[in-house]
């Protein structure tokens, strides 16, 4: 009995599986009729009216069947083909064909769509084993056809794949070998998660929409909802619609969503598609029943396009869009501008209904597009041309104000009266010196020559022109007086101190700038704090004149000959403007071995009777040739009586070596 049964669940599959719903060009229901006769059946969205019936000498063994806004999709099992139709074909056309060695393709039931990409379910059953012996997901691009090599292949955790639907992320599949559901990433095609469950009882239909998963079970007779993340063993269905009281389900097999409702195409003896609410749930009746099918095993639903779109001229750089949404499972709207997408994609968000368009340019056509957009891809196109309105110059801007900044600099202000549409021209007497970025009430015009006047124009200007001349009051703006500016490197401060060793003197170097615009003169130089005397400059004859954008460097030096550290300050005083002259000088300078002999007065490098006669004369009034300070023995930096009593203690030996 199980294996008459298994027997039974797995014909109902090669005979039929869902398709997942995609974007088309009209609100309508798609169905594969496998009974006596072949064909595609084309609905209303409600189901009431029958719009066409395609037929086709190729559809032999029709299973599932998608649509995008160009094409309707059929897996023909018996070729091991997929049928590409025309979404506009009615009665008994050729369709396009992908079949071939190279497809992959065998015994293919479930297919769906998106925007790049046809995925399809192949299931091949041995009914003498039992067992599925190929399971093979396989993806072409759109377009396609002929002897395509698939772009994905997936080939495991697999088992009898009837049912595909696709979102965003993932490919969805019921597998009625193991009454599961695989998720695979539709990018790499690995596995995602898995859904076991005693809910799916040789699951054949399956859908998605943002948060769910829709099983149609033929074992079961029942529709099963899982949440979109689901993933293990065991688990419990979150709503289960079975029952043949009010239900009256009978053969479930392809099933589909939209934002309200799910759709099943019951193969069963009433040979219909049964409607329910997304929330139903248990044996309960059907919201509407779809009737006269010839054995419908699969249902897809397309995207419904805007309708009545209306572009209005808002003004010469705006034209305003409306629309009437007719989807309710859309993410939102792609808007085209002359064949251009505008972006970010898409342009309005779900639900919209109106777009305002801006900155265009003044009395020319537009020609826009709006599609319906979600994940399976794009609705028909609803489109308008409209021209903007007449070119209108925008209003000019008013109480333009100049105010000198520098001697080179005048800054211009200005009230902007075109709600921030234009931009502005700046015209410094007749020369257009600038255009503004749009929006703009200030510009800064440098550069200019110190105590010169100035005339000042602003006009706005967009597509439609510019606006008459705004001028400043009064007419002409003088820059500042020409002055010359003071700077220095190092700047004024803390000079870098200068080290050395007796008998040598370092320099440094202060370049004094002038970045004025006239000349600078230097008056004076002078030291002070605490060792004036040590330091000097060069040139130190004043004035100094300095030319306007010109540089003097003077020369520093250090003029201490004994060893020890100085320090004092330094002041320039200057006639122009600019940061204060004022710097602190320090010099340090060390002895070397033969130049800090304690009582070596006269610098011969020993102590000796000569150097206690150097200090006689010294003390004694006669000129001496030469006074070597660093002989000083207390620190007082002067020779006298205390230097001669340590020379001669140390010509008697009286001094121990070194002392």
């Amino acid at each position: 009995m199980k294996k008459m049964m298994r027997m039974l669940y797995v014909l109902v599959c090669i005979i039929g599986m869902t398709a997942v719903h995609a974007a088309g060009v009209y609100a309508d229901l798609y169905v594969t009729n496998h009974g006596e006769v072949k064909s595609i059946n084309v609905y209303s969205d409600t189901g009431d009216t029958l719009l066409k019936t395609i037929t086709s000498d190729a559809l032999t063994d029709p299973q599932g069947i998608a649509v995008d806004a160009s094409f309707i999709y059929v897996a023909d099992r018996a070729t091991n083909s997929i049928l590409v139709f025309n979404l506009t074909d009615t009665g008994n056309v050729t369709p396009r064909k992908i079949s071939g060695t190279e497809t992959g393709l065998n015994s293919p039931v479930g297919i769906a769509v998106d925007a790049s990409k046809i995925y399809v379910a192949n299931a091949v059953y041995d009914s003498d084993n039992n067992v599925f012996t190929y399971s093979k997901i396989t993806a072409y691009k759109l377009g396609d056809d002929s002897n395509a090599s698939p772009q994905l292949t997936i080939d495991t955790n697999l088992n009898g794949p009837c049912g595909i639907a696709v979102n965003e992320a993932n490919i969805y599949v019921a597998n009625a070998g193991d009454n599961t559901v695989s998720v695979f990433n539709k990018t790499s095609g690995s596995l995602v998660q898995t859904i076991s469950s005693g809910g799916l009882e040789v699951p054949f239909g399956i859908a998605v929409d943002a948060d769910f998963i829709y099983v149609a079970n033929y074992g079961g007779t029942s529709i099963c909802t899982f949440n979109l993340k689901d993933n293990g063993v065991g688990l419990t269905p979150l709503t289960k619609i079975s029952g043949t009281t009010n239900a009256k389900l009978v053969s479930p097999y392809g099933i589909t969503v939209d934002a309200t409702y799910i759709y099943l195409a019951d193969n069963g003896s009433s040979d219909a598609i049964p409607v329910f609410k997304l929330t139903d749930t248990g044996d309960v009746k059907p919201q509407r029943v779809i009737g006269g099918l010839n054995g419908p095993v699969f249902i897809a639903k397309n995207l419904s396009p805007p309708a009545g779109l209306t572009a209005t001229p808002a003004s010469s750089t705006q034209i305003n869009l409306t629309w009437t949404d007719n989807s309710s499972d859309e993410t939102g709207f792609r808007i085209f501008r002359n064949g251009v997408e505008l972006t970010p994609s898409p342009k309005a968000a779900a639900n919209a209904i109106i777009f305002n368009d801006t900155g265009l340019t003044c009395n020319t056509p537009y020609t826009y597009t709006v599609k319906a957009t979600n994940s399976a891809g794009d609705s028909a196109a609803a489109t308008t041309t409209i021209t903007t309105s007449a070119c209108v110059a925008p209003a000019a801007p008013t109480s333009l104000t100049a105010t000198p900044a520098s001697s080179t600099q005048i800054n211009l202000t200005w009230i902007d009266n075109s709600s921030g549409a234009a931009q502005f021209k700046i015209y410094r007497g007749t020369t257009l010196v600038t255009t503004t970025a749009a929006g703009a009430t200030s510009y800064e015009d440098i550069g200019l020559t110190c105590n010169t006047p100035y005339t000042y124009t602003v006009k706005a200007t967009d597509s439609g022109g510019d606006s008459a001349a705004a001028a400043t009051t009064p007419a002409t703006i003088t820059t500042s007086a020409c002055t010359a500016a003071y700077s220095s490197t190092p700047v004024a401060g803390a000079i870098p101190a200068m080290t050395t060793t007796v008998g040598t003197n370092p320099t440094t170097t202060l370049t004094v700038n002038n970045t004025g615009t006239v000349d600078m003169t230097v008056t004076e130089i002078t030291f002070g704090g605490t060792d004036p005397g040590k330091f000097s400059v060069s040139p130190n004859t004043f004035p100094v004149s300095i030319t306007a954008t010109g540089t003097q460097a003077f020369t520093i030096s250090c003029n201490a000959s004994v060893a020890g550290t100085y320090s004092a300050t330094m002041a320039v005083a200057h006639n122009a403007t600019g940061s204060p002259a004022n710097y602190t000088l320090s010099c340090t300078v060390a002895c070397t071995p033969t130049s800090c002999i304690p009582g070596d007065v006269n610098g011969d490098g020993s102590v000796d009777l000569n150097d206690a006669l150097h200090v006689l004369r010294i003390l004694d009034g006669i000129p001496v040739d030469k006074i070597n300070l660093n002989a000083d023995v207390n620190g007082d930096h002067k020779i006298g009586l205390e230097e001669l009593g340590y020379i001669l203690q140390k010509v008697a030996g009286l001094r121990p070596s070194g002392a």
